[in-house]
């Protein structure tokens, strides 16, 4: 009865407790591929703390069959009288009969387990040889199920190194963390032993086993300001598609160089292999020294690649290119925006990051996940636009704030740092408040401190001399090279990219000017300094702020803090009374509430020109502000795009609050102020940032109720001939939704809408053509997909006959240039929206393509279109096709967002009748909260999230808990903004009026 009382001590805890602390895993792993089974012997050195009878770890589905404890100092031997093995607290209980003595002491533990099919875990793929299904073996632990493939201190703190073993068949390839030091043969099965890794979490430990081709590179030599050593890079990719890996092997060699400069550490491994898997959860996973992505995250094709995608190739390279260039002094103008070295994506740079920002750096426990994940989204985007504004890379940055503000302003969003209490919630927190709203306001500090504190990890160094022209050389100029031999205490830098032309003595006026904007070669380097305090350990949140307020001067604790610790963000009510501005911050919340929240926040405006800005902090509920300064004001702001407007926007006075949408949060204009504003978009008097910042808070207004749908589609009406990508998806995005909502809202006045949203749309689709023309920039190309998309969705007869005629184009020759990557999905989504139970010709044609799809990139495109029918037994019929084995389980995302409106209730009634199939088949992970927020989410009615409450009462799992409780209240958001549609009394004669 005793021990049984102590036992439960460790049932229900959140951590687990310090009696041991492991420092080093010497882990053997033999998997059996064809009966997807694995075995494994696992030795941890350890230190006990405290004498104790009981050690405590991490471990899940595995079989025990073996425990013994050794004392180092005295090698005694202990067996535990008991064990047990708690499926519901995930960890394994070792009951000693003998106390066990502080010191050293080595646990080896015998364990078995299944590879199962969830994707997490050590997990079962498959992959192709030829027309041949191969077993392939992949692991993936983020966050806390590296305990489902080895018993250990599966929590992020708890850093060791690792040692491991593998078994596999001869012909196999094995990979993890470290390089191979050794392989053994014993008939048909080797043994590989890899070298021992540095520190790190259980959760960044990675072993895949398959058959690979791979293409290979070292990272360049030169001079640094720290030792460096090459480093090879490999990338993985399945047999016969080597080449598909080029481009990200290329970037990702230049990314290594770039980050050890970045943080002012060097890349602490000797090699980084990148591979790409058939089933995957998420995008990419960061494991230490071995990234595994899913493939279409990896692999470019020229032909099947979309516009979007070569985008997320393109911005990863142009960020390598403006570090590199700020660093290294190259001529920003040489570079054509197009050059080969582009060729990798965004995912490659945001994973490379991590090895600096959350593997050498980690986050003390999950409370703290964001500083991984928001900080490598924000470095992702931060250099790009200083380099090549053309892709206006902050616009496309309001789309991760916009995600972060959309889930933010729901009761039942959380925190930045959200406390963590039950293991398999973490999931969870991988989410827009976590890597979007991380990002944002992250960017918002950026603002606040300015790029002198935070993009001075640009890292250029801090020099002890002034920064004249004499000062700065590059080695590949030859007179510079001399001059180098003799000046004293001079800036050194390499050139490892091949240019056309290397900015020189004669060039650096130019260079220090650009980087001047930058802050200046003075910057503090404070994340650098934070790298350098915390690598190898530990840090939570306030270490961060602390080393920022040390280097900065500036108690940034003290405003991020009301970032951070409290969920929520404002919304700021303006109002104008002679020549004062009136603000007052309040919660803002989708559900029309209030909250209590409060913040200290960065508040930017202008005021009739981007002439006249002015810039304080709103510390109290309200506030009143003196701008008549700003009407006579002329201060430094001036520029192309406000010569060009200033003209046609000095007939009236509008304010812009939040400029650029740098902040997080909302802003709600009084009458007057909001009609100057909408002038003002008409006039196009703004940048496309606050364009797209004036629309998105305009919706959310309106879904909260706090304004009209009628002020809404106004609003929406003076976008008519804009061009802006970013500007133009956002006004897609608030189609989509409005008409959602309409149906349930005003079901006789929807169609006319969908008119007056096709009108909206047709200034764009007829500037942009169905086919690319030479030269164009690739704004473009993503925007024809966009728009094109619409209007199918949207029902435009001529779209949808253009659609068809190339559709068959395309069935005829699935290389033809009449229906490019970009505008498939539009011709997809016009066969499915044509397409019925007694018309399946269109739909058994799109999934004749689905099967016969060699690439992953027309696989992920057909089942985003194939579930858009308005028939619902055709919407069934996908559903069912979506959970078979034709479909891998990675895939099911894409069928499940592309669900038509007309196919919601059938898919509510489906996921019912298939829910214990469906946890089954994919667990309680990431994969199954999509079928949640996916079939949910689209109703807008309090008696169907009734429904869903009731139906999910005695079977919500913690891996979906916050999920559900989001999506229900979602749900009921939209029904209360159904009821205040249906109040506005003139909302069908807007619509008439608008659609003519």
């Amino acid at each position: 009865m005793e021990q049984n009382q102590n036992i439960k001590q460790f049932n229900g805890q959140t951590r687990l407790p310090k009696f041991a602390i492991p420092d080093r895993y010497d882990l053997h792993l033999k998997p059996y591929l064809s009966v997807c089974t694995f075995s494994g012997t696992i030795c941890i050195d350890l230190r006990i703390i405290e004498p104790t009878k009981f050690v405590v770890l991490n471990a899940l589905e595995l079989n025990i069959h073996g425990v013994l404890f050794t004392d180092s100092q005295n090698q005694q031997q202990f067996s535990p009288c008991d064990f047990v093995l708690d499926d519901d607290d995930e960890i394994l209980l070792l009951v000693f009969e003998e106390t066990l003595n502080a010191g050293d002491g080595m646990l080896r533990i015998d364990f078995s387990g299944i590879l199962n099919e969830h994707l997490r875990g050590f997990y079962r793929c498959i992959s192709m040889d030829g027309e041949h299904k191969k077993n392939m073996a992949v692991t993936q632990f983020e966050a806390v199920d590296a305990r489902r493939c080895f018993p250990c201190w599966d929590e992020p703190a708890l850093k060791a190194t690792f040692k491991i073993t593998i078994d596999l068949p001869l012909e196999l390839i094995a990979l993890s963390n470290m390089p191979i030091i050794d392989e053994k043969l014993n008939g048909n099965v080797k043994t590989v032993y890899f070298e021992e890794s540095p520190l790190m979490s259980t959760y960044l430990v990675a072993v895949v086993i398959g058959l690979f081709d791979y293409v290979e590179d070292t990272t360049a030599d030169g001079v640094y300001a720290h030792p460096r050593l090459w480093v090879k890079v490999r990338v993985y990719c399945p047999l016969g598609q080597a080449n598909k890996g080029k481009y990200a092997l290329s970037i990702a060699v230049k990314a290594l160089d770039l980050f050890a400069e970045y943080f002012s550490m060097p890349y602490p491994l000797p090699k980084l292999d990148m591979v790409a898997v058939p089933e995957f959860s998420g995008g990419a996973m960061e494991n230490y020294g071995l990234i595994i992505y899913r493939e279409n995250e990896l692999l470019y094709d020229d032909l099947q690649s979309t516009a979007a995608r070569k985008q997320r190739v393109s911005n990863a390279a142009k960020l390598l290119l403006a570090l590199l260039l700020l660093k290294w002094e190259l001529n920003l103008a040489s570079i054509a925006p197009h050059r080969k070295s582009r060729s990798m994506t965004i995912v490659v740079m945001h994973e490379v990051a991590h090895h600096w920002f959350g593997n050498l750096v980690t986050m003390e426990w999950w409370t703290h996940l964001w500083l991984n994940e928001g900080f490598a989204t924000w470095i992702s985007y931060m250099a790009t636009d200083g380099l090549f504004p053309e892709w206006k890379i902050w616009t496309q940055f309001l789309q991760q704030t916009t995600g972060g503000l959309r889930l933010d302003a729901l009761e039942g969003s959380h925190p930045i740092e959200v406390e963590v209490h039950q293991a398999r919630s973490v999931n969870e927190i991988f989410d827009a408040i976590s890597y979007k709203k991380g990002s944002a306001v992250i960017r918002m500090l950026q603002g606040y401190l300015g790029d002198g504190i935070l993009q001075q990890c640009m890292n250029v160094y801090n020099v002890d001399m002034s920064f004249d022209t004499g000062s700065l050389f590059c080695y590949d100029c030859i007179s510079c090279r001399d001059s180098f031999k003799t000046s004293q205490g001079l800036l050194f830098i390499p050139s490892l990219l091949s240019v056309e032309r290397i900015a020189c003595h004669c060039e650096v006026l130019t260079f220090v000017e650009t980087l001047n904007e930058y802050g200046g070669v003075k910057g503090l380097k404070a994340l650098s300094s934070y790298m350098e305090k915390y690598a190898w350990k530990n840090a939570k949140t306030e270490d961060l702020w602390s080393v920022l307020s040390a280097e900065s001067g500036i108690q940034v604790n003290k405003m991020m803090d009301s970032w951070t610790k409290q969920k929520g963000y404002p919304v700021i009510s303006v109002k104008s009374e002679d020549h004062f501005l009136e603000f007052e911050q309040s919660q803002f919340l989708s559900s029309g509430l209030h909250g209590e929240g409060k913040w200290i926040v960065p508040i930017t405006l202008f005021l009739g020109s981007y002439n006249r800005r002015k810039n304080f902090l709103l510390e109290s509920k309200f506030e009143k502000v003196d701008v008549s300064e700003l009407f006579s004001s002329s201060d430094g702001y001036s520029g192309s795009f406000n010569e060009a407007n200033e003209e046609k926007c000095s007939e009236f006075v509008w304010v812009k609050v939040n400029v650029e949408q740098s902040g997080f949060y909302r802003v709600n204009y009084e009458d007057k102020l909001a009609a100057q504003l909408r002038k003002a978009v008409e006039k196009n008097c703004l940048l496309a940032t606050d364009k797209f910042g004036v629309l998105d808070d305009a919706f959310a207004l309106c879904q909260a109720c706090e304004i009209s749908i009628s002020s809404l589609l106004s609003l929406m009406n003076v976008y008519r001939k804009e061009l802006d990508y970013a500007v133009l998806s956002k006004l897609i995005d608030v189609c989509y939704s409005v008409v959602e909502i309409s149906i349930d809202a005003i079901p006789d006045a929807v169609n006319e809408l969908k008119t007056f949203f096709i009108n909206l749309l047709l200034f764009s689709a007829e500037k942009l053509g169905w086919e690319s023309v030479p030269g164009e920039i690739h704004l473009n190309t993503m925007l024809r997909g966009e728009v094109y998309k619409a209007l199918a969705t949207f029902g435009h007869d001529k779209t949808h006959s253009e659609a068809m005629q190339r559709f068959e184009s395309l069935l005829d020759d699935r290389a033809t240039p009449l229906l490019s990557a970009d505008t498939r999905k539009a011709a997809y989504i016009a066969i499915m929206r044509n397409a019925s139970t007694t018309n399946r010709n269109g739909f058994e044609s799109l999934l004749k393509i689905l099967r016969e799809a060699d690439t992953v990139h027309e696989k992920e495109r057909v089942l985003g279109c194939i579930a858009s029918c308005p028939d619902s037994e055709i919407v069934l019929e996908v559903l069912n096709l979506l959970v078979s084995d034709e479909v891998r389980d990675q895939d099911i995302i894409y069928g499940l967002g592309g669900i038509s409106l007309e196919g919601r209730e059938i898919a509510w009634r489906w996921l019912k009748e298939n829910w214990d199939l469906i946890l089954n088949k994919y667990g309680d992970g990431l994969l199954i909260t999509h079928f949640i927020r996916d079939i949910i989410t689209p109703f807008c009615s309090n008696e169907k999230a009734d429904e869903v409450t009731e139906f999910f009462a005695t079977r919500a799992t913690p891996g979906i808990a916050m999920n559900l409780k989001q999506s229900i209240e979602q749900v009921r958001i939209k029904a209360r903004w159904v009821q205040s549609i249906k109040q506005e009394s003139s909302l069908e004669e807007v619509i008439s009026r608008l659609a003519c």
